[in-house]
């Protein structure tokens, strides 16, 4: 990033930054970008694993399901990882994807262990079901009107 009075003016701009990290990503062999996909979706998963109520955030660990995004985007496409990001399935829950970050939150705040009486895996999993099947009508609600 840019120094302030080192950009030519310009303004640094982060999302520019990260766009042209990710089209950098893009030109790796399709065996390279499997492998990224990979340690991609591993990074997701140590961030759902380590990420908890007490982990500062912002913080250091943010960058774990970034990254691992990051790295998710720039193997579309490739290997076998490709096809199963591009099944049916996978590009639905795409589709939806902004319904879901909507509604995730609302849920999860009404969802409280004291309301339903389940343990966190469960209730989580309550969670996860209740914010797609009500993402999912939203969303499909607002292409019909």
């Amino acid at each position: 990033m840019a120094r302030p009075g080192q950009d030519g003016g310009r303004g640094a701009d982060p999302d520019r930054e990260v766009a042209l990290g990710a089209a950098r990503l893009a030109r790796l062999t399709d065996r390279m970008r499997t492998g990224a996909g990979w340690v991609g979706i591993a990074l997701i998963l140590a961030g759902l694993a380590l990420i908890n109520g007490s982990t500062p955030f912002p913080g250091p660990m943010t960058l774990l399901p970034v990254l691992g995004t990051t790295l998710l985007i720039a193997a579309a496409g490739a290997g076998p990882l490709g096809r199963l990001l591009s099944s049916g399935p996978a590009v639905r829950i795409g589709d939806w994807s902004y319904s879901i970050y909507l509604w995730h939150w609302p849920i999860t705040i009404w969802l409280v262990p004291s309301r339903l009486h389940l343990g966190p895996l469960a209730l989580n999993l309550v969670r996860l079901a209740l914010t797609i099947a009500v993402a999912a009508v939203s969303f499909l609600r607002s292409w019909r009107m």
